[in-house]
């Protein structure tokens, strides 16, 4: 149970949180670079379809993010 509490706790502060987002490009990154290095096609286009789906995804909440905002705060 203490092992449980301090894991959550590290998880839950604010370093973790704010890094978050660089920490998960990390890998993707890394895997398109080798991808590239490497002379299989396949492995280009995953990657390639990743980054599309991940640019995709980060415009919409971009775009989606002011008017999601208005609404919860006319909610309260």
């Amino acid at each position: 149970m203490r092992f449980q509490a301090q894991t959550f706790s590290f998880f839950s502060s604010r370093r973790i949180y704010n890094h978050g987002p660089s920490v998960m490009l990390l890998y993707p990154l890394y895997a398109s670079v080798v991808a590239i290095e490497s002379t299989s096609k396949l492995d280009d286009e995953q990657w390639l379809a990743y980054w599309i789906l991940y640019s995709f995804l980060t415009l919409m909440e971009m775009i989606l993010q002011p008017m999601l905002q208005w609404q919860v705060t006319s909610l309260s």
